[in-house]
C-alpha cells in the first residue's frame, strides 16, 4: 500500500509545483488592436483554424484600488497537433482550443497563453512529448508573429 501511495504524492506534489509555471506571457511593442490584428494575421499565416474571441471588459479596480481596469481579449484556435493530442489522451481535449490572451495595462500590452507542457501533468500524458513540444513551438510562432515589430 505504501508503495502506491508515495509516487502519487510525489506525483501530486510535482503537478503543484508545475502548475506555478504554466502561464507564459510576453510584452507586445503593439498597442491592444494593433496586437490582436497581427495576432489573428499570424494565425492564419501559420495555418491554424481561428476559433473565436471573447471580449471582457473590467470596469472597476478591486476593492482596496489595486488591480486591473481595461479590456481583455481571449483569441481562440486550434492546431494541426490537435488531433494527435487527442491520440494522446483524450480528456486533454478539455483544454482546447488553445487560446491567447491580450489585455492592456496601462502604456503596455501584453500577451499570455498556458504552456503546453502542463498538459503532462495535469492529464497524466506519457510517451507524447514530440506532439507536446511542437504545441510548445506553434504557440511561440504565432506570438512571437504578433509581437514582431518589422
Amino acid at each position: 500500500m505504501k508503495k502506491k501511495i508515495l509516487p502519487l504524492l510525489i506525483s501530486l506534489c510535482l503537478g503543484f509545483v508545475l502548475h506555478a509555471q504554466d502561464v507564459t506571457v510576453y510584452n507586445s511593442p503593439h498597442n491592444l488592436d494593433n496586437t490582436i490584428s497581427k495576432l489573428y494575421f499570424s494565425i492564419d499565416k501559420n495555418g491554424f483554424s481561428y476559433v473565436n474571441t471573447q471580449e471582457y471588459k473590467v470596469n472597476q479596480k478591486n476593492g482596496g484600488g489595486a488591480g486591473f481596469k481595461g479590456r481583455i481579449q481571449v483569441i481562440s484556435f486550434e492546431t494541426s497537433y490537435i488531433e494527435q493530442l487527442a491520440a494522446c489522451e483524450p480528456t486533454a481535449m478539455l483544454d482546447m482550443p488553445f487560446k491567447i490572451l491580450v489585455w492592456q495595462d496601462g502604456d503596455d500590452t501584453f500577451l499570455a497563453y498556458t504552456n503546453a507542457s502542463h498538459l503532462n501533468g495535469r492529464y497524466m500524458i506519457r510517451g507524447c512529448n514530440d506532439v507536446i513540444n511542437g504545441i510548445n513551438k506553434s504557440l511561440i510562432r504565432v506570438v512571437n508573429d504578433a509581437i514582431r515589430t518589422h
